[in-house]
């Protein structure tokens, strides 16, 4: 189900903006998992956020920002290579579509969203937030996750 005016808000947070590939975001990936076994730290979620894909040396590239949520407070000290501590994310006026089940719906369910916001004459503001939740415990091949996007709260 798709819900209008959400707040989507996360504290406790690291993040990472940059150009990477999907192999580069992977190893991003094992370096969180790596910190947070090492700092006894709980991962609560991973929102992915893409502004840009580009095609360099024939190979896909993503402007990506990474964003740790964390269920108790991160220290500055030690944070993987390339993170940084980021108090804080809100974003009001927010579309969300929550999903758990088989990862293979992913597509689907980007395509529900945005065909939403479409259908609806919505307007976009911020990029589109993918949030993993608890993405080191869960079975394999299934995901449970939010679809967050900042709606122009103003009626054109």
């Amino acid at each position: 189900m798709i819900l209008e005016k959400h707040e989507f808000h996360l504290t406790n947070l690291i993040s990472q903006r940059g150009k990477v590939t999907q192999k580069e975001f992977l190893k991003n990936m094992e370096k969180i998992k790596r910190y947070s076994e090492e700092n006894n730290l709980c991962v609560k979620s991973v929102t992915s956020v893409t502004y840009s894909i580009a095609i360099e040396n024939g190979e896909q590239v993503l402007d990506n920002e990474c964003i740790v949520e964390f269920e108790t407070q991160v220290l500055e000290k030690n944070l993987p290579e390339g993170f940084n501590l980021k108090n804080e994310l809100l974003i009001t006026n927010a579309v969300n579509l929550s999903f758990k089940g088989n990862q293979s719906l992913f597509i689907s369910k980007y395509n529900e969203i945005t065909g939403y916001l479409s259908a609806n004459k919505l307007q976009p503001i911020t990029p589109l937030y993918t949030v993993t939740h608890y993405p080191f415990s869960q079975e394999e091949n299934t995901v449970d996750l939010d679809f967050y996007i900042g709606i122009n709260p103003n009626i054109l």
